[in-house]
């Protein structure tokens, strides 16, 4: 009698043909190995370039077996983490699944990377989880034992403010917990679930929220009156905004399809209620049976609104177009270039403590949109780089180019998502520009524009608050005193670049990368995070 094999229960795996070096000393597979050290079987009476054919055709076997073998085991894991309810409810599972996978198509173009979406930062998160351990603690202690735990993982972080939600215990003691999270600036979700995981023993779910393109929108209200499903008497920490507030805003929005981003091959969903009723404006306690899906294995996904719109302002974010450049390809001569030189660029002329301030500059900028408080000038020295720090921002955003001497036209800012006034001067507008329009501009309220001849004589306000960055060789000073003060009041945020780029560097014109741009701007973010 043939003794049973060790494997003969998954005999559905394919079979994997192991050459003379499939795994290193460690045990790792052959991918994570050096590939000097793979020891290739000697086959006599070859020669050498006959030799080193056949071992990369054998090592891509190996490579296409062992492929088939981890995509057996992704599927296999599937089939084994389907929730035990019964097949009706398993079919309005799918059913939700379809519906979402039909809504984000519509937003892959926002934070997709292939056939899956990345979405890598945002202001404000969800982490969600099954809570085993003191099942015994009344709610409001343990809502003030995650509070510290919060506190101590967002540590040296940019976190604003939080709420913690606690569902009803279940019979085996367990109580669904969402924590909500509000950051001042974008932030990766990925090191605090790896913290929470290693020290604390929590395999949570991550969820973030996105605006629907054409809005500029703060995702807190929605996502906090979505929690509000569960728990109905949150535990919110110091600075919280009021409920109330809150509620208001979110009130204002429509409501949009939720889709799951997937990380990790993860497909398990978690269903969502749609169109939950209120009562006295607060959500009926409806999302428990679906949010209790929730799988406890540590699978990270990221939740994504399209269509909602807290605030009501018709203009793109500008920022969200910005970080989805992480994503993208560098496309540099050699990986790194335009990053490498600009950061040297600005170095050398405002310095570390400089160049961090102007990153955080034209973030806001992006971020809440031209005003007195947020216009960025970089000025200085001709040939000294100043516009080409800021030309990738004419690829990713729609900006309206303005460097002539007609002055402002309603076709210049139509449509535009961004204004990048290169060699601004105010003597270049001429002796009859309205200088109250130009401060309005600046100022963030709406201009009223003239329209073109073959428009009539109508005209048209322009009121989106889109970013506004200037360039020049020289602080524009108007000739009327009061003028000149009210402008550079709306002109705060200076940057002044006194020396002038050296012939090589001339010579070499620099080639925009938006990748580039995006890493040089978010290189403090990345830094702390990827420290962390």
């Amino acid at each position: 009698m043939q003794p049973m094999s060790i494997s003969s229960s998954f005999a559905e795996a394919p079979t994997l043909k192991k050459p003379v070096s499939c795994t290193g000393g460690d045990g790792l597979p052959l991918s994570f190995i050096d590939e000097e050290t793979i020891v290739y079987a000697d086959e006599p009476g070859e020669d050498d370039p006959n030799l080193k054919i056949m071992a990369l055709k054998q090592r891509i076997d190996v490579l296409e077996e062992e492929k088939k073998w981890l995509e057996w085991r992704l599927r296999k894991w599937q089939d084994c983490h389907k929730c035990s309810k019964c097949e009706h409810e398993k079919q309005e599972e799918k059913e939700d699944e379809a519906i979402v996978v039909k809504s984000s198509a519509r937003i892959m173009e926002v934070s997709s990377h292939g056939n899956r979406m990345t979405r890598h930062q945002s202001r404000s998160y969800i982490y969600s989880w099954i809570h085993c351990n003191d099942m015994d603690l009344p709610d409001g202690v343990l809502k003030k034992r995650l509070s510290r735990v919060l506190a101590q993982l967002n540590e040296a972080k940019s976190l604003s403010f939080y709420s913690i939600f606690v569902g009803e215990q279940q019979k085996d003691g367990s109580r669904l917990v969402h924590s909500l999270l509000k950051y001042g600036t974008p932030t990766r979700w990925k090191q605090l679930s790896d913290t929470l995981r290693s020290r604390y023993g929590i395999d949570a779910s991550i969820r973030c929220a996105v605006p629907r393109p054409g809005f500029k929108s703060c995702m807190y209200p929605m996502l906090f009156s979505h929690c509000l499903d569960l728990d109905p008497s949150p535990f919110l920490s110091p600075h919280h905004p009021d409920p109330n507030s809150l509620l208001d805003v979110e009130r204002q929005g429509s409501k949009g399809r939720q889709t799951l981003a997937l990380e990790g091959g993860d497909l398990s969903m978690l269903p969502i209620k749609r169109d939950a009723e209120r009562k006295d404006g607060i959500p009926e306690h409806a999302g428990e049976g679906s949010a209790l899906a929730v799988s406890v294995l540590g699978d990270s996904r990221a939740f994504m609104d399209e269509s909602v719109d807290c605030m009501e302002e018709d203009n793109t974010d500008p920022m969200y177009e910005v970080e989805a450049c992480l994503e993208a390809e560098c496309i540099c001569e050699s990986p790194g270039l335009w990053l490498e030189r600009i950061s040297s660029l600005v170095v050398r002329n405002l310095g570390e403590e400089g160049a961090k301030k102007l990153r955080n500059d034209i973030q806001r900028n992006l971020e809440e949109g031209r005003s007195k408080e947020t216009n960025v000038v970089i000025y200085g020295v001709a040939s000294s780089g100043k516009t080409a720090i800021l030309r990738p921002l004419t690829h990713i955003l729609k900006c309206a180019k303005i460097s002539d001497t007609q002055g402002i036209s309603h076709e210049d800012l139509l449509d535009c998502e961004c204004i990048l006034w290169s060699h601004f001067s105010v003597e270049d507008l001429g002796d009859n520009f309205d200088m109250t329009k130009l401060l309005n501009l600046l100022d963030g309220r709406p201009v009223e524009m003239s329209c073109s001849s073959d428009q009539g004589n109508s005209g048209s306000t322009f009121d989106k608050l889109v970013p506004i960055f200037l360039t020049c060789d020289a602080l524009p000073v108007p000739r009327e005193d009061q003028d000149r003060e009210a402008l550079h009041e709306r002109l705060q945020r200076c940057h002044y670049f006194p020396h002038k780029m050296d012939r090589e560097e001339r010579k070499k014109p620099f080639i925009s990368c938006n990748r580039c741009f995006a890493e040089w701007l978010f290189v403090d973010t990345l830094a702390r995070t990827q420290h962390e």
